[in-house]
């Protein structure tokens, strides 16, 4: 894993830290500049496979 993908998995546990303590997801995907879907794909799969499911994969045309 290089160090882009750890900071993709660093930014996107920081993300769900977030919602957990303040428990709002609302303001904290505002905070973030994300949309709740993608919040709650993340939780999704971090909770059902870990944090190596948190890298930023960008799909090809």
């Amino acid at each position: 894993m290089n160090l882009k993908e750890q900071s993709y998995i660093r930014r996107n546990i920081k993300v769900l830290d977030h919602a957990k303590k303040t428990a709002n997801i609302f303001k904290t995907c505002k905070y973030f500049g994300i949309s709740r879907d993608r919040y709650y794909n993340w939780k999704r799969a971090y909770e059902e496979k870990g944090a190596t499911t948190l890298i930023n994969k960008k799909t090809l045309p």
